[in-house]
């Protein structure tokens, strides 16, 4: 019985990763899109 406990805890812990990873990377990728010619003109600007 503790076996069947188990398996279900760690599947919903893998989903909860899953869907965590998959908001953290689009999160990055709209933040990429927004900031990210903001971000190369400022590195070029500082460059030497």
């Amino acid at each position: 019985m503790h076996e069947v406990h188990h398996l279900h805890a760690f599947l919903a812990l893998a989903l909860l990763l899953a869907i965590f990873g998959f908001v953290v990377y689009t999160t990055g990728l709209q933040i990429g899109s927004v900031m990210g010619p903001k971000l190369q003109e400022l590195e070029s600007a500082s460059s030497p």
